[in-house]
């Protein structure tokens, strides 16, 4: 983590803990997302959580913690003037594909992920919705497992965004998702974005994310190690 402050003395690097988040939301949202946040049982879905409150007051840039820096990130901010997000392009590690039962490839992204994005302005659209998202699949307890969490405050919510942008009218996307991670939040997810889907994308710059390599590299955490429990082995439910 040091790594990007190290790089980017110019760039302002915020760490949280727990205790540090809370107060984070409490002090700029309501007592709905402070709630949501702590029904939370997985660590994975409470920094979920927090980056997106985060970034949409702050702006700026919201990586894994299991990400090392190698270079300087003025050119990441500066690719686009709303912001950048990244797209997967083959399922890798063969889980996801697995995870999300996609039938086929919708555009040239088979997921958005969540684990690093730039946006440079606050206040994004999508953030907003991602916030909205996540706390209505939190309180409805939607998914329990993995594919709980990859889909209350994960990937799925990004990637929800880009397959129904991509695939144009929710009845499209609803038959989409029929049968995969999404399906359970789906009916939810068009309601909430009412019609955004056309523009809630533009102006983001979209990168593949096998190509961030000039920024930052990924270093993992081995699901093995003391007191880690990881997403895709979660111990009892995801929700308090």
């Amino acid at each position: 983590m040091k790594s990007f402050a190290r790089l980017n003395p110019g760039i302002r690097h915020v760490v949280f803990d727990r205790s540090r988040a809370q107060e984070f939301i409490a002090e700029h949202f309501s007592a709905r997302e402070v709630e949501a946040f702590r029904a939370c049982a997985m660590p994975t879905s409470q920094a979920d959580y927090l980056r997106y409150c985060a970034a949409f007051v702050m702006g700026g840039l919201g990586i894994d913690a299991d990400v090392r820096c190698v270079g300087r990130l003025d050119s990441l901010f500066s690719r686009s003037e709303r912001g950048t997000v990244f797209g997967q392009r083959d399922p890798s590690p063969p889980r996801i594909a697995r995870l999300a039962g996609w039938s086929r490839r919708i555009g040239p992204y088979e997921t958005l992920i969540n684990g690093i994005f730039v946006f440079a302005r606050t206040g994004d659209p999508l953030l907003k919705l991602a916030i909205e998202y996540a706390t209505a699949n939190i309180e409805s307890r939607v998914a329990e497992g993995p594919a709980g969490v990859w889909l209350t405050t994960g990937p799925g919510i990004f990637t929800s965004v880009y397959l129904l942008r991509e695939l144009g009218s929710v009845d499209a996307y609803l038959r989409h998702v029929a049968n995969t991670v999404l399906e359970p939040a789906a009916e939810v997810f068009c309601a909430l974005i009412d019609g955004r889907a056309d523009r809630i994308l533009d102006g983001l710059d979209m990168l593949a994310v096998e190509d961030v390599g000039a920024w930052v590299r990924h270093v993992g955490v081995p699901r093995s190690s003391p007191g880690v429990v990881h997403w895709s082995r979660p111990e009892g439910s995801i929700f308090r």
